[in-house]
Formats: C-alpha cells, structure tokens, sequence
C-alpha cells in the first residue's frame, strides 16, 4: 500500500488531554432524542410520544428530551422515518443509538422499543463508558493526548475500531490495547512521548 499526501494539524500550547471514560457504572442523566422524516405529519408526533413515553420508562428519573424535524411528503413518496439518541451519564459519556425506516406503514411501537432496548443494552455494557461508534472517534484523538487514556466501551459490534487502532498507531507511534472485562471492553491508549 502506497500512500503520499500532507497531514497538518495544529493543537493548542496545553495539548490535548487524556480521556478517561471507563468508570464501570454511571447513571443515565440526560437522552437528547430527534424524530425526523417526512410524510404524514402526525407521524413525527406520534413517534416523539411514543418515543418519549418509553424512554421515561425504560430510565426513570432521566431527563428525556425529544424534538421533532419533520418535512412534508414529496409527490407521491412514501414516508420515511427515524430517531437519534444520546444518552448522557454520570460520567460524562455519552451513548448513541438510532433507526431508520422507509417502509410504507412503520410500525412505531415496534420501532421505539427496539431503538430504546438498543439503548438500554448499550448503556447497561458500557457503564460509565462510550459506545463503539464513539470510540472509533476518539481513539485518533487518544493517541495525540498529553498522557495515557481509557475508554471503556460494549464489545466492538464492527471492525472500525481496529482499523482506527492499526493506523493511528502506524501513524503516530502510540500503543493500544483491547482488554476485556466482562460485557465490555477498556481501549488503553499510550500516546509515543
């Protein structure tokens, strides 16, 4: 493989810092949620309603926030919905989950209470850490930190991590480790001094 180009960065006098997000157990706090799609425009309300109901339920005492962003049908195409989640915890983390459906009639109670059972098993692997989405982001970001960094996150449910894992590490001399712990897994990251 044969790569040529110019990389530039610039990062402040006081660098980055490490991250350490790998508490085993963090309360939920806040969920940001947006419904959005087009079509029939109840349809944006009845997923926020039943959205909103579900995760209340699913993490009582968690302030639930979810807004609607809804764009009337197009001639003659049919409806097409979704939802994101992030969910905040104690730590500081954060957790994502979303959907998206075409289908012709969504079923929107099915839809929520997987969206909301995806979220509950993301938050209940991670603890107090990120997901596998999350990670795959700030693992570039951990090999450039001041000092070492921890991430604690479900087990990867994709390759992307490795793959982040085998170049930052090629490119900037930092060492990762994967280390198992139960449901989940700790990212330690050594950045090269």
């Amino acid at each position: 493989l044969m790569v040529s180009g110019t990389l530039e960065a610039t990062i402040s006098s006081d660098g980055i810092q490490p991250i350490v997000l790998d508490a085993t157990d963090a309360s939920p706090e806040r969920i940001d949620g947006v419904v959005f799609g087009r079509g029939d425009e109840n349809g944006g309300n009845r997923l926020r309603a039943a959205l909103s109901k579900q995760l209340s339920e699913a993490f009582p005492g968690c302030l639930v926030i979810v807004r609607v962003d809804w764009a009337p049908s197009v001639k003659k195409s049919r409806g097409t919905l979704g939802a994101q989640l992030a969910l905040t915890t104690s730590s500081g983390a954060t957790l994502g989950a979303d959907f998206l459906d075409g289908s012709k009639r969504p079923n929107v109670d099915s839809l929520t209470t997987k969206l909301v059972a995806a979220l509950k098993e993301r938050h209940t692997k991670a603890g107090g850490g990120v997901d596998d989405q999350t990670a795959d982001q700030l693992a570039l970001c951990m090999a450039f930190a001041s000092g070492p960094s921890r991430l604690r996150l479900p087990k990867p449910s994709c390759r992307h991590l490795e793959t982040v894992m085998h170049f930052a590490s090629r490119f900037t001399g930092a060492a990762y480790d994967l280390i198992e712990e139960g449901e989940s897994v700790v990212l330690a990251c050594a950045p090269k001094t």
